[in-house]
């Protein structure tokens, strides 16, 4: 009997961790964490008490579909476990990889780096580089791994058992980015079982990438002509390097007043970075690193955005300090993304800044919306779709099952469960 499990990043989003039982190998996609409280995610004990494995070392195979925490942050937590498995994970990907783990070990208290820093070590070792379009086998099954969009390195997964083809989607965008292209699927692709990701599942129509960009330009101009400064605090991986190569289009084509700079610091400089050495050209006279204590000097300037990590503006992180800085003088801003993403910021952080007049929300999407994930259901005719990496809770938002079930009458569509176990 084949088995998807979703061990978190079901009926979430955040701690992606899905395992499959499939002929006779077991092996995990993804292995995000999330922290609930005390309690720690992924968590296996449900795994191991409904029988589907004795423990971790009964795991042949863990794919990555990108490096994002949510999908990677678990592995430190169980690498010591995983004694009988390769971690697998696209050689764009790899020095993206490296850095999110070592730049989170930076986090850690000071007694407690030698440990992590074996754990990392180990990773590292048992970390095998996948190449786009090439079919590796383990033991029964044979796995592909295709662009994803979304961020540099990204991968939709294809599984294929005897006859049966699971594609399994991560994080996707079927646009091209400013920084990555669109997801690239072979043409004819067909498949048994799609899982796709459904984060931007609950909206009904289409997510417009070029009004929501034009709007955020549009806002910036206006702030900047009137010689204020912003802060726009985000995810250092991925959504800051498009928030800069947008900006960086705009000061290009004149819409954005070339005597305007824009400064990346904290995280955003060292994975913006890699972006540069894939080919990926983010910094130029516009496009700027900050210098030390810059968030210090920041109001002796005017027209300057920031673009900064940390994302959910905790207490003393960087974004933080500078919003200290700024927030005093009326004419600048502060731009916030809408709180639903990719890394699930918690709203207790955000709530402080809501009726804050000096605040705007934006929305730059990196995701497939409800329409892109349509099209990749026609284009590849599964027979059964399990949505995963989605809330589908809230009372104000569309259900994609109710969106779906009615449009397509020979699909059969689930929206998953965290520890529920989907047979095929």
């Amino acid at each position: 009997m084949n088995i998807f499990y979703p061990v978190s990043g079901g009926n979430e989003i955040g701690a992606s961790c899905y395992f499959f039982h499939l002929g006779d190998s077991k092996i995990i996609v993804d292995m995000g964490k999330r922290y609930f409280g005390k309690k720690v995610y992924p968590d296996f004990l449900t795994l191991i008490n409904k029988g589907f494995i004795d423990g971790l070392w009964e795991i042949d195979a863990v794919f990555i579909s990108h490096v994002h925490l949510d999908h990677i942050g678990g592995l430190i937590n169980y690498i010591d476990e995983l004694v009988n498995a390769n971690i697998y994970i696209s050689a764009e990907s790899f020095e993206l990889y490296k850095a999110v783990l070592y730049c989170n070990l930076k986090k850690t208290d000071k007694k407690l780096e030698s440990f992590f820093m074996e754990k990392i070590n180990k990773i590292m070792e048992k970390t095998v580089l996948l190449y786009y379009g090439e079919k590796y086998n383990i033991k029964d099954l044979q796995v592909t791994c295709f662009k994803a969009g979304h961020i540099l390195g990204a991968s939709s997964i294809l599984i294929e058992y005897k006859d049966r083809k699971i594609l399994y989607t991560g994080d996707f965008t079927d646009y091209d980015l400013e920084a990555v292209k669109a997801q690239q699927l072979p043409k004819s692709l067909e498949v048994d079982i799609l899982i796709s990701e459904s984060t931007y599942g609950y909206f009904e129509n289409k997510i417009n990438r070029k009004s929501d960009e034009l709007n955020f330009i549009r806002r910036v101009k206006n702030i900047i002509d009137n010689g204020g400064n912003i802060l726009v605090p985000t995810f250092a991986l991925g959504k800051s390097q498009e928030i800069a190569l947008i900006l960086k289009k705009y000061l290009n084509n004149g819409i954005l007043p070339n005597n305007m700079h824009v400064v990346l610091d904290g995280l955003c400089i060292t994975y913006s970075l890699i972006y540069q050495k894939s080919g990926i050209t983010i910094f130029n006279d516009n496009i700027n690193i900050a210098k030390s204590n810059f968030h210090k000097k920041i109001n002796n300037l005017s027209r300057t955005i920031v673009i900064t990590s940390s994302a959910n503006m905790a207490p003393y992180s960087r974004s933080y300090y500078y919003y200290k800085e700024m927030m005093d003088d009326s004419k600048n801003k502060l731009f916030l993304s809408y709180y639903r993403d990719e890394e699930y910021v918690k709203e207790k952080y955000i709530n402080k800044f809501k009726r804050n007049q000096n605040t705007y929300f934006y929305r730059i999407a990196t995701h497939a919306d409800v329409i892109g994930i349509k099209n990749l259901i026609e284009k590849t005719q599964p027979k059964k779709v399990i949505f995963v990496h989605g809330d589908f809770s809230s009372k104000n938002r569309n259900n994609i099952y109710s969106l779906f079930i009615n449009f397509f009458k020979d699909i059969e569509f689930i929206l998953s469960l965290n520890n529920k176990e989907y047979y095929f």
